[in-house]
């Protein structure tokens, strides 16, 4: 026998959607947001991934494709930035999740 606690809002809104016919019980709909909060927890970790990583990498991209095109002094240098700026941002989603040890 397991045991938790909860206040007695959370318990009126599991009753509410009991009789709203979504679930037939209050274990089966703590299992399921159980369920439910555990599949979140896995995909957070891509969504905060896309967050963190996907607009620096695109920067990143942008400034190669124009370093290459027009060769100029000055796109080496946004490219560089660019770049450290992309490695920040990987160390900090490796800091989120592993973290520095």
């Amino acid at each position: 026998m397991v045991s938790f606690s909860t206040s007695d809002e959370r318990l009126d809104k599991i009753d509410s959607f009991i009789k709203n016919g979504h679930t037939s019980d209050r274990s089966t709909f703590i299992n399921q947001s159980i369920d439910f909060y555990f599949r979140s927890l896995e995909s957070k970790k891509i969504i905060d991934f896309m967050y963190l990583i996907s607009i620096p990498f695109l920067f990143f991209l942008t400034t190669i494709g124009i370093t290459l095109f027009f060769a100029s002094l000055f796109f080496y240098i946004v490219s560089t930035v660019s770049g450290i700026y992309l490695i920040i941002f990987f160390y900090l989603f490796y800091n989120r999740y592993r973290g520095v040890k």
